[in-house]
């Protein structure tokens, strides 16, 4: 999970921003419990569209 996440984060800054959403998807899906919660919550500040169809 937390490669998925340092991956997405890299993948952004990159300027390769459907990488890094595919990436931050998977980092929210493969997470549980507080740390689900978290990334959620961050991604919807700063990528929201990574966040929209995941409940």
């Amino acid at each position: 999970m937390l490669q998925k996440a340092l991956r997405a984060e890299i993948e952004i800054k990159a300027g390769h921003r459907e990488t890094g959403i595919k990436h931050a998807r998977e980092a929210v899906n493969a997470s549980i419990g507080v740390q689900r919660y978290v990334l959620h919550k961050e991604y919807e500040k700063i990528l929201p569209e990574a966040v929209e169809s995941i409940s």
